[in-house]
């Protein structure tokens, strides 16, 4: 038995023993036994409540590191993909001018010899190049948005998130509306 249970009995067995004419004292002493009991219900109550957004919080913290990797490998490929279009630029121009010293060996218009290996120029090689890059960069941050707002809807709303002194849904909410509008920017920029 616990000290609250055990004071809560003895004042319980003081407000049936005390001899008081008009019984105020005995009401007194039996209600202060209830509230405590009450009290003592809620508190137990607010601990498990407790417990439970703790876990759901600690949930929230390892979803938040597995999208943060996630994002660090998404990033670490777009790199990897850019670095890729730079080298088939760089081919493409050193390819440019192996035909313009060819062109000039044969006396063909370089414009012509690079339609005919190409069959199309130059500048919409590069422009598609750059249209893929942007496309699967807005792939990457389109999918780390729909995970953030997964999240963000299983999150209970007064979950606190200490380091952002909001929520941790509407701090959730926020930076998947940020990664929303990181992908229109992008896709303007590709238009």
């Amino acid at each position: 038995m616990t000290n609250t249970e055990t004071m809560i009995k003895a004042l319980r067995v003081l407000s049936e023993d005390i001899q008081s004419g008009d019984g105020v004292a005995n009401a007194c002493v039996a209600d202060a036994a209830n509230m405590i009991e009450n009290m003592s219900t809620q508190l137990a109550k607010a601990n498990e409540d407790y417990k439970t957004l703790f876990s759901a919080f600690e949930s929230c913290q390892d979803e938040l590191k597995e999208s943060n990797e996630r994002e660090s490998v998404l990033s670490c490929q777009l790199d990897s993909h850019m670095e890729r279009v730079a080298e088939l630029e760089q081919a493409n121009l050193e390819l440019a001018a192996n035909v313009e010293a060819c062109c000039e060996l044969t006396d063909m218009d370089m414009g012509a010899a690079i339609e005919r290996l190409f069959e199309i120029d130059n500048t919409e090689s590069k422009a598609l190049l750059n249209k893929f890059a942007i496309e699967k960069k807005q792939e990457a941050i389109l999918t780390i948005k729909d995970k953030w707002i997964k999240k963000a809807s299983e999150m209970p709303p007064q979950l606190e998130c200490r380091s952002k002194g909001s929520s941790c849904y509407n701090w959730a909410m926020f930076y998947a509306r940020e990664l929303k509008d990181e992908a229109e920017q992008l896709r303007k920029e590709q238009e």
